[in-house]
């Protein structure tokens, strides 16, 4: 199968060009908030994980005593914005059980954040019951994210959660695209059959 590119430098600038974003290389800042930074109601733990646009903190709410992720939005820019505004949004709207569940979102030192269930990383199961529950638990967030005319961009085991009761959650959904728009970052090239 030929992608028409003759190289992954190229493909990813192709990608990169059609998707409005830039390639971090070194440059990417350093961690925005460290442990015990306070954000509206909550106190950041803990660092878990930097993204394209976004970095994701474990926080203690300091009157309640619950835990969840923080995700702030790192990279400038208007698009960059506009999809963390998009997705904090879609959870806030209770997209349901196949989401992370909202908290409440805000800014801090001119950076928008939301707060979002905690969840943990899942290794995709090996039994047969496991792969199907799994398989059940994604495809139902994804027929979700259809119904509403949303497409993921980015459904990849790291982009897939756990609830403590097993329910499998996709997150990241801040890479959605309506349906109408989607065209995918790579054109496959059609080759004529061999004998």
């Amino acid at each position: 199968m030929s992608t028409g590119f003759d190289d992954s430098d190229e493909l990813l600038a192709a990608y990169l060009a059609e998707s409005g974003e830039e390639d971090l290389g070194e440059g990417a800042p350093p961690r925005l908030w460290e442990d015990g930074r306070e954000v509206g109601e909550w106190t950041v733990t803990g660092f878990l994980a930097r993204g394209g646009g976004s970095e994701v903190y474990c926080a203690k709410h300091r009157r309640l005593d619950t835990r969840a992720a923080l995700k702030v939005l790192w990279r400038d820019g208007e698009g960059p914005r506009a999809r963390f505004d998009k997705e904090s949004r879609f959870m806030m709207g209770n997209p349901g059980p196949s989401f992370p569940a909202f908290y409440g979102a805000g800014m801090e030192d001119g950076r928008p954040w939301v707060a979002m269930e905690l969840l943990d990383e899942f290794p995709p199961p090996s039994d047969d019951r496991g792969v199907a529950r799994y398989l059940l638990d994604v495809g139902e967030g994804v027929a979700t994210l259809h119904a509403r005319g949303w497409l993921h961009r980015d459904i990849k085991p790291g982009n897939i959660l756990r609830r403590e009761d097993g329910h499998a959650v996709l997150a990241d959904s801040e890479q959605k695209n309506p349906l109408s728009a989607y065209s995918p970052p790579v054109r496959l090239q059609r080759l004529p059959a061999e004998p």
